[in-house]
């Protein structure tokens, strides 16, 4: 199964940080400190394996799915992060129901399934697929999962207090962003004009 082939990953991601498999990693990998991210039936994968895999500190999910039952009863502690098109009304209830860490719901207007991938910016240019892809631009699209994706990572993998996460607003005006159980981060003062 695709669960499978993510634990394999891991699995191999540590044996390469202990010289198993020869490669310039060895000793070189935080294993402390490992995250997980995927699209569409990707993302679905990721919630399912974070919430099974120990190793994983942190999970992403680009507007996939959640069609798991054990995701439903699932007490979990791991920050999640769901980055969905805003009329992907099914998304925020499930892990989060039984969320005990902190939970981002970021929902991006004007968006369809392919606009949180590549095909957002390669689609535009072929006609008959352009019903694929929402009408915000490819490009701005993609900058807001790329801020949103590394403000998350950063914070949660590498102990950096993301300013974009405890915003009130988002300074993105297509975007608004749900929380849940956000501890205090006192690491920074947030600078407003």
């Amino acid at each position: 199964t695709w669960d499978e082939d993510v634990h394999f990953i891991n699995d191999v991601v540590e044996e390469l940080d202990r010289g198993d498999i020869p490669s310039m990693f060895k000793d070189r990998i935080d294993l402390t400190k490992r995250g997980v991210c995927g699209m569409s039936f990707g993302g679905t994968v990721t919630v399912r394996t974070a919430l099974t895999d120990p190793r994983f500190s942190a999970a992403l999910n680009l507007d996939g799915p959640l069609l798991a039952k054990e995701i439903f009863d699932c007490k979990h502690d791991i920050p999640f992060m769901h980055i969905i098109d805003s009329n992907n009304t099914n998304s925020f209830n499930v892990p989060v129901d039984g969320a005990l860490g902190p939970v981002y719901k970021v929902m991006v207007s004007e968006t369809r399934h392919l606009n949180f991938s590549d095909a957002a910016v390669i689609l535009p240019r072929f006609k008959s697929l352009r019903e694929g892809l929402g009408e915000i631009d490819g490009y701005q699209c993609l900058q807001i999962v790329n801020d949103y994706s590394l403000a998350f990572f950063d914070q949660y993998l590498k102990n950096k207090p993301s300013e974009l996460l405890v915003q009130e607003q988002s300074p993105y005006k297509l975007v608004e962003v749900e929380t849940r159980n956000i501890p205090e981060i006192n690491a920074f003062t947030v600078a407003r004009d």
